[in-house]
């Protein structure tokens, strides 16, 4: 080992004398040469342990840093799954003291048998013991019922159809858990098993990237996380495909973990359905239903809907005696009507410009208005391109044409008109027009040179781009 301090203590004294220069010189290039083979390999086996590739910085400017200079202390958001036990696994396996944290976010003894939060923790636990890690259990369920839950329950009955796994990840997960690992754990950072990654910006900010596995990419429900919140984030499974995960866990000896039914169900649900949860906490409103046949023609049906907060636009409507597949076009709260047409290519059900609110840029800088960037507003679909506009800028965008073969009652629903956009508000017109676009749903925008995530907002409003149509008569509810 070279040693350098009666080098530094010289150059201390400001007097350098000939005979140190060489010795300088050679220690300054070897310092050189090895920053510099850090950097560029970053470690290929850190590369393939975590999946975080070079981007990871210090804590101290906004990241964590890489494991070839400084192990961490890393707080695992763990389930009892396959991927956050792999996540537990990497990250251990990359030298890093890790703890495994349990998150109860639903009191199953209000709603007996409707979660397994009791198996879910056993499970971690067993997990935790066999890879020699602690494990934590923390309870967030005031938190969730006042951050996540009754927002849910606001948005469906204001008509709306909400995300949880969005506000999860946002008030949950890199919320409460990640202020609090940090702060009572003394963690440098958290980490889940979600298939995501993190890079850069082209200002070098943290950003979020979609996952390599593009069948189980979940950036969608992370998108809007500011940077100062993904430094402080690891995703040690976003650079693997699901089939690789499954691998490392079974040659790891969890084949039991590895063979389990994947999970795409909401916590306070359940097993339960989703339809028959929700009527024990939003009355049910039955109402009349209306079916637009044609862009000329509708017709009151025969059954009644049993309340708008069970619909969603877009959904396929069951209805009786109809020749057509039908879709739940628009729901009428003021008259309590719900509006289905026939046939998926209706012009009501096609969107060519959203309005979102609560919009969460990932940096302070959010993308020039009028630009063109890619968009989600469904999980796993294939992006939009569409342009940003943004409060700042004018003209607005031209007020929405629909069709008036709705009759009067209609233009409340289909014909209303945007008014100025505030300050978390944000407009994005499609190049081509889309179906089936969701209220209540996030809408995601990406760069399209670098595909990273600029941020994300929430769906209030749709509008198609169609010509008017010739009034018809309405029918009489």
């Amino acid at each position: 080992q070279i040693k350098t301090a009666p080098l530094f203590q010289v150059l201390e004294s400001g007097t350098v004398p000939v005979y140190f220069v060489p010795h300088i010189l050679c220690i300054t290039m070897w310092r050189l040469a090895r920053h510099a083979w850090s950097a560029s390999n970053c470690s290929t086996a850190g590369r393939t342990r975590l999946g975080c590739g070079c981007q990871l910085r210090s804590v101290a400017s906004g990241g964590v840093q890489n494991s070839e200079f400084r192990k961490l202390r890393v707080a695992v958001g763990m389930s009892g799954g396959v991927d956050s036990t792999v996540a537990a696994i990497l990250l251990k396996d990359a030298g890093h003291k890790v703890i495994g944290v349990f998150m109860r976010n639903w009191d199953e003894l209000d709603e007996a048998g409707a979660c397994t939060s009791e198996a879910e923790y056993h499970r971690v636990h067993v997990v935790c013991s066999r890879l020699g890690i602690e494990c934590l259990q923390v309870d967030y369920i005031k938190e969730y019922w006042n951050s996540v839950f009754s927002e849910i329950l606001t948005g469906y009955t204001t008509g709306l159809t909400p995300n949880p796994d969005v506000l999860c990840n946002r008030h949950i997960k890199f919320g409460h858990f990640l202020q609090e690992a940090t702060e009572r754990l003394g963690v440098d950072c958290v980490a889940t098993g979600h298939y995501a990654r993190i890079t850069a910006d082209s200002n070098g900010h943290p950003a979020l990237a979609r996952g390599a596995d593009r069948s189980k990419d979940q950036a969608y429900f992370l998108a809007g996380l500011p940077s100062s919140v993904l430094a402080r984030v690891l995703f040690p499974i976003g650079h693997m495909a699901k089939e690789d995960v499954k691998a490392l866990a079974r040659s790891r000896g969890f084949k039991d973990i590895a063979a389990q039914k994947e999970s795409m169900g909401i916590c306070f649900i359940g097993k339960r359905n989703f339809r028959s949860f929700l009527q024990e906490y939003v009355e049910n409103k039955p109402g009349p239903i209306v079916v637009h046949k044609s862009e000329k023609k509708c017709e009151l049906h025969r059954e009644t809907h049993d309340g708008l907060h069970l619909f969603t636009i877009g959904q396929r409507a069951l209805l009786s005696g109809m020749s057509a597949r039908c879709f739940v076009a628009a729901k009428d709260l003021e008259h309590n009507t719900l509006h289905i047409v026939q046939g998926g290519d209706h012009v009501v059900l096609k969107t060519a410009a959203i309005l979102a609110r609560d919009v969460r840029w990932t940096s302070d800088s959010p993308p020039p208005c009028g630009s063109s960037v890619h968009i989600q507003f469904r999980h796993l679909q294939a992006p939009f391109v569409g342009r940003v506009r943004l409060p700042t800028q004018t003209p607005r965008l031209t007020p929405r044409c629909l069709p008036k073969f709705i009759g009067n009652v209609p233009n409340r629903v289909f014909d209303k008109e945007w008014g100025p956009l505030s300050n978390d508000e944000v407009e994005i017109r499609l190049d081509e027009q889309a179906v089936a676009v969701t209220p209540g749903q996030a809408v995601v925008m990406y760069d399209m040179a670098n595909h990273v995530c600029l941020g994300s907002a929430s769906i209030v409003d749709t509008a198609p781009t169609m010509q008017c149509q010739a009034n018809v008569q309405w029918p009489e509810l």
